[in-house]
């Protein structure tokens, strides 16, 4: 039985400003807005639940990447991106969140360089958990084209309007930017089911 509590950092609604050299602020500022977002500085918590809930549960369970224990306690949807750095270390500690009785279901959020193509070369492999390892980790899929939901994921994440990769969903509704700890993200979900 764990005896520590983790807790997620409370991150504000708004990012806060960030001082950078007056003469060069326009790219500077780009620049530091971009590596925030690649490191995970722009992990957020909303509650707003039904309307998320509702639309991310209109998935078909098919067509989810599933990693983690069957006899999980919690299961988290996790929109993923091949080429993002915060969702290969979330990928990279998949042993820790099933350790903790999560379970991963990833759906597809292309949006940095190539990934829709990679992606839906993942969808269309035979063994798309497989695949989807070998593309975090930079390595090119050959699998034929096929029927395959990468665009409706798409289309439902920017419907929802998420802002970032990865964006988790919980069984409650909230939703997350970013990669939390798998104790911390544990907590949060023990919390919301109390």
């Amino acid at each position: 039985m764990r005896t520590e509590k983790h807790s997620l950092k409370p991150y504000p609604a708004r990012p806060r400003a960030l001082r950078v050299p007056t003469v060069q602020r326009g790219p500077w500022l780009l620049l530091a807005l971009l590596a925030a977002a690649l490191i995970g500085l722009s992990m957020h918590s909303t509650s707003t639940a039904s309307p998320v809930l509702d639309r991310v549960q209109s998935i078909d369970p098919d067509e989810f990447i599933v990693f983690g224990p069957e006899d999980y306690e919690f299961a988290v949807v996790v929109f993923t991106d091949v080429n993002c750095p915060n969702c290969r270390a979330l990928h990279a500690a998949l042993e820790d969140y099933s350790s903790w009785g999560i379970q991963i279901r990833y759906a597809a959020f292309p949006v940095i360089g190539d990934a829709q193509e990679r992606m839906e070369a993942v969808w269309c492999s035979d063994d798309r958990q497989a695949a989807l390892t070998a593309a975090k980790r930079g390595e090119e899929i050959a699998a034929p084209a096929c029927a395959n939901p990468v665009s409706e994921h798409l289309a439902i994440a920017t419907e929802l309007r998420f802002r970032g990769t990865p964006t988790l969903v919980t069984p409650q509704g909230r939703v997350l930017t970013g990669a939390p700890e798998p104790a911390a993200l544990l907590d949060l979900l023990e919390e919301d089911a109390a």
